[in-house]
């Protein structure tokens, strides 16, 4: 073999294995997201168990009594240092696509309900409640791949076991909410300006209310695809939203009215439902503004001199986890143009030496073959 020879062959097999170790990891990637799903399957009867015995806990006698306890509750897995790092960014503000974190936002929270009882959860201290009052939901929760999924699944949860106002970070807060939780059991937002539709980033509720086990049930049902990507490995937005985010929200309320006889018109307003009473307030009013994708609207919140009274805060969709999304789906793609570049090359290259191998024999024939 000739040196030119040689060292396509060197090329040859380096680019056959870094394209062969690319694309083994993906397969690695499929084959962990069926045993995770094969694990969850194997002990779906024991979170059922579980579900009904949390239902059985859900006791109305006990929740009439009192009202929503005033405990604020922020979470971000990361942990405390890491939030306080990303709040740093000084050029955070509504009206940009993607405005990051401002700490100022999730302060004000604190300054106007400096009356309530405050709770920080990161992600050791979410596994601890999950393991030591919902034990059957552990292994799911641990087998959510990112933290925005953990993130949403802990929420009702919280609202279950504690109660309280749970509000996400990018949250600013104009006035203390005390006035549009009284005399209410559960209170959630419209997400936007559909009629049915329900967002998951502000909600209000008495502990031990059984709406949060109808959720947790659907978390339960749709948990053996939360981890589920395309055939190129990318992540779905809508996979996200479908198992722990807005739609399992939506659906979960959907169902829990629909067996109390449904609700025909838009969800917004004061309902009993199973005698206990909803509160849901329409974009516009509480901390939705605004709908998300809606820049113009968020900055104009911002800058405007007067609010409506029934709006005590500003709901800023810094989209952080979308963006986190979208980055790592770059990279994948890229990983993927990689590879294939890689086994072009490798084609490329085993057509040349072929090529190269026998032309001279082809050309020592005949004249014609030159």
């Amino acid at each position: 073999m000739t040196r030119p020879h040689a060292r396509a062959m060197v090329f040859l097999v380096f680019a056959c294995t870094a394209a062969l170790l690319l694309i083994s990891t993906k397969v690695a990637d499929s084959i962990l997201a069926t045993l995770v799903r094969m694990r969850f399957l194997a002990t779906t009867d024991g979170f059922q168990s579980g579900v009904a015995r949390a239902y059985l806990n859900s006791d109305a006698s006990v929740r009439k009594t009192q009202p929503i306890p005033k405990i604020l509750h922020h979470v971000y897995l990361d942990g405390l240092d890491r939030l306080k790092r990303a709040e740093n960014d000084k050029g955070a503000k509504p009206g940009q696509r993607f405005p990051g974190y401002n700490g100022t936002w999730r302060h004000s929270c604190h300054i106007v309900h400096n009356h309530w009882q405050y709770m920080f959860w990161n992600n050791s201290q979410a596994e601890n409640l999950i393991r030591t009052a919902y034990p059957w939901f552990l292994a799911t929760f641990q087998s959510y791949n990112n933290y925005v999924q953990k993130g949403d699944a802990l929420r009702p949860f919280l609202m279950h076991a504690i109660g309280g106002l749970y509000l996400d970070i990018d949250v600013e807060c104009f006035s203390p909410t005390d006035p549009l939780l009284s005399g209410r059991e559960v209170v959630l937002q419209l997400e936007d300006s559909s009629p049915k539709s329900l967002n998951n980033a502000v909600m209000a509720s008495v502990p031990g209310h059984p709406f949060w086990i109808k959720v947790v049930q659907l978390m339960l049902d749709r948990g053996s695809t939360a981890n589920e990507r395309n055939l190129f490995g990318l992540r779905d937005l809508g996979t996200v939203l479908k198992t722990t985010g807005p739609y399992t929200f939506r659906d979960a309320f959907r169902e829990f009215s629909e067996e109390a006889g449904g609700l025909q018109e838009s969800w917004a307003g004061h309902w009993l439902i199973r005698n206990t009473s909803f509160h849901i307030y329409p974009m516009g009013q509480w901390f939705e503004p605004c709908k998300w994708d809606d820049y113009k609207c968020h900055a104009n919140i911002q800058a405007a001199d007067e609010l409506p009274s029934e709006l005590v805060g500003h709901h800023i969709n810094s989209g952080a986890w979308l963006k986190d999304l979208k980055q790592h789906n770059r990279k994948l793609v890229g990983a993927w143009l990689l590879a294939g570049t890689l086994c072009f090359s490798c084609l490329f290259s085993c057509w040349k030496i072929r090529h190269k191998a026998f032309r001279p024999e082809m050309t020592s024939l005949s004249p014609y073959f030159i």
